[in-house]
């Protein structure tokens, strides 16, 4: 059989070109229409032309096209044609399949009909790619999945370690803050009390002027309102220097001048109320001094003529 290869290729042409121009079960009509076998990517086989055009009717894709890579094609010793192809089809809108498709061909009744035919798709390659996918997918995934679970960890733990900071910042703040008060109520109270010792003396007090009373009152008002108005104004600014460094710093610059200011007007006020008493005491003093010293002159002169004169009447 000298032209096999001519006629086996003219009959791959012929019958793909059916196949994929449609209706798909029109290329039933090549196989022998009662022996003639077709296996369809699947163990079980149609029997006749009938069933096999059945079989090709059912399939789900609507379009299709085979792009052929190989053919094989020998005679046999009963003087059929033995075909084997391999290529890629297109189903639809799938990506490309391989396959590989045998034709057993004999002539009957002038005309070469299939008698026996095997299509199976390659699926070795799809589910190697796929694998691999799927491999380098999981691997993706593990990787991602641990680094988060590694920032998710380093994350809890930077924000247990800050935690931990603001607890312990916010505890020496308010061990401060009560230190502060404590010592300013202190010295405050102290100062009060020796200024209220002062004010308190009847003879003291009874003779000052209104103006002078009311000066060292407010001195002293002025004296607690600074200590307090220093013990609001470091509260607020400590609770300002957690929200950022720039304001932790710049809190902590105003609080280092309020806290020269307030204690050096707390000094200058406390000075200044003792500096009246005190003057006041003073001058007070010396007014009672001079209005008793003429007296006491002219006492002890009369005495000393009285003594004179008694003497002089005895002898």
């Amino acid at each position: 059989m000298a032209d096999y290869k001519a006629i086996g290729k003219a009959f791959l042409d012929f019958y793909y070109g059916r196949f994929d121009a449609g209706p798909r079960e029109n290329v039933a009509s090549l196989y022998e229409p009662v022996n003639g076998m077709m296996n369809f990517n699947s163990p079980d086989f149609a029997k006749g032309a009938q069933e096999i055009a059945e079989k090709l009717r059912s399939l789900t894709f609507q379009t299709i096209a085979h792009t052929i890579s190989t053919m094989d094609i020998q005679p046999t010793y009963d003087n059929c044609i033995l075909i084997i192809v391999t290529g890629a089809l297109k189903a639809d809108n799938d990506p490309p399949m391989q396959f590989t498709e045998t034709f057993l061909l004999r002539f009957i009744n002038n005309s070469w009909l299939i008698i026996n035919n095997v299509f199976r798709l390659i699926l070795h390659v799809a589910l190697t790619l796929l694998a691999a996918g799927g491999i380098g997918l999981g691997a993706l995934f593990g990787w991602k999945f641990f680094e988060s679970v590694n920032n998710a960890r380093r994350d809890a733990r930077g924000l247990g370690q800050r935690a931990v900071t603001i607890v312990d910042n916010t505890r020496l703040d308010i061990a401060f803050i009560a230190k502060l008060v404590v010592e300013t109520i202190n010295d405050l109270a102290h100062n009060f009390t020796q200024n209220i010792n002062l004010i308190t003396d009847a003879s003291v007090w009874s003779m000052m002027m209104l103006t002078t009373r009311l000066n060292i009152i407010m001195h002293i008002l002025a004296t607690a309102a600074l200590g307090i108005v220093a013990v609001g104004a470091f509260g607020l600014l400590l609770y300002l220097s957690h929200f950022s460094k720039f304001l932790q710093m710049i809190a902590w610059f105003l609080l280092a001048s309020v806290s020269v200011f307030i204690f050096r007007m707390y000094v200058e006020h406390s000075r200044i109320c003792s500096n009246m008493i005190r003057d006041f005491s003073q001058s007070h003093h010396s007014a009672i001094t001079k209005s008793t010293t003429p007296n006491n002159a002219i006492t002890t002169n009369q005495r000393s003529i009285q003594y004179q004169t008694t003497q002089s009447m005895f002898h």
